[in-house]
């Protein structure tokens, strides 16, 4: 990235955490921006259709697992597409089985654990090394599953913070089994994106101050094959 472009990642995050922190103040302030949107048409739509509903919370996990899966990287995007293909089939199966099918309170555990940690841990090993800071040893294979385990219950508590704020409403949205959760947990999401966004700033200084650190080679082709025909004289 070029000096010109080097800040646009800080303006956006400055730009999320802004936004994260004015929802927090609003609605401790008892100001519910999207109050009007509870009865809208459209999630009334939405909720009386077993397909639109299952396409809309697909869509909603797919950018919880987006957002977990690239932020141990240092871009907040894959230059691979089966990276994308494996974020659209979980997050379209898994919330199409759940819908279809009424799990004990362990399966579903089994579930997050599958879509929230393994998911992310997958696509971050398969993650061009260029973009990580950690190796695919033993070493970089524990502490990247230790993070995404961390980073789950970071998402969890996202959604604590966002039940908490949503709670203190005269509304009680919280109860509500809509389609609006995703309008009434709006902080949760950007938080997710803040929390991206913060650490791929973070692997992305960590990489290119590594890499300052690294000897440069500044030997060209010719001088390499010359040196090598010159030891091989010397045997």
């Amino acid at each position: 990235m070029n000096k010109d472009n080097s800040r646009v990642p800080v303006a956006i995050l400055s730009c999320f955490l802004i936004a994260f922190i004015l929802q927090g103040v609003l609605k401790l302030s008892g100001i519910f921006i999207f109050e009007k949107a509870l009865n809208w048409q459209i999630f009334n739509i939405i909720d009386n259709s077993k397909i639109l509903e299952c396409i809309y919370y697909s869509f909603i996990v797919f950018i919880n697992v987006y957002f977990l899966s690239f932020a141990l990287t240092s871009k907040p995007y894959s230059n691979k597409w089966y990276h994308y293909l494996i974020l659209l089939i979980v997050s379209f199966g898994s919330t199409t089985i759940k819908n279809l099918i009424t799990f004990t309170n362990q399966i579903y555990i089994v579930f997050d654990v599958l879509v929230y940690i393994i998911i992310p841990f997958i696509i971050n090993l398969t993650t061009d090394k260029c973009n990580k800071i950690l190796k695919n040893d033993i070493f970089g294979i524990i502490v990247t599953l230790a993070l995404n385990i961390m980073m789950y219950f970071c998402y969890i508590g996202l959604g604590y913070w966002s039940n908490l704020l949503t709670s203190i409403l005269l509304i009680e949205p919280i109860f509500l089994a809509s389609s609006t959760f995703f309008l009434i947990r709006l902080e949760m999401y950007i938080g997710l994106v803040t929390f991206m966004l913060s650490m791929n700033v973070v692997i992305k200084e960590i990489i290119e101050m590594r890499n300052l650190n690294l000897p440069v080679d500044i030997a060209t082709d010719e001088a390499k094959i010359e040196e090598l025909e010159s030891l091989k004289k010397g045997k």
